[in-house]
């Protein structure tokens, strides 16, 4: 019975500490923030279905249609103009500051230079 007991609990320590380690099963992005996936692009990766971490630069702020904007950024150096707009259902809730993990669903650039990633935030 001893053995037993003692067996179940260095298993139960083993899976706590294989949880601890891996952030508790959580992903990470293939992108660290939207200018990298930006750049990625430019390079000729395909970065749709592809995960970027985002720090809110502003309260969620509606657009036309079912979308809104949460980041805005100007990279000078690079001549470019990245931001990021999840639909409504995904993105209402996000606030300046807030750090979410958004799903890239396709890019529009009606000016060159300037990237608007939509998709989700998951």
């Amino acid at each position: 019975m001893r053995k037993t007991l003692s067996l179940l609990l260095t298993v139960a320590l083993v899976v706590a500490m294989v949880f601890a380690f891996t952030g508790c099963g959580g992903r990470k992005a293939d992108y660290d923030n939207p200018i990298a996936a930006v750049m990625a692009l430019r390079r000729g990766e395909t970065i749709t279905g592809k995960t970027v971490n985002v720090t809110a630069t502003m309260n969620f702020t509606p657009l036309l249609g079912d979308s809104g904007m949460i980041y805005t950024d100007v990279n000078v150096a690079e001549a470019m103009q990245v931001s990021v707009c999840p639909d409504a259902a995904s993105g209402s809730d996000v606030a300046q500051g807030d750090e979410v993990l958004f799903r890239i669903d396709s890019i529009d650039q009606h000016v060159p230079g300037n990237y608007y990633l939509n998709g989700k935030v998951i």
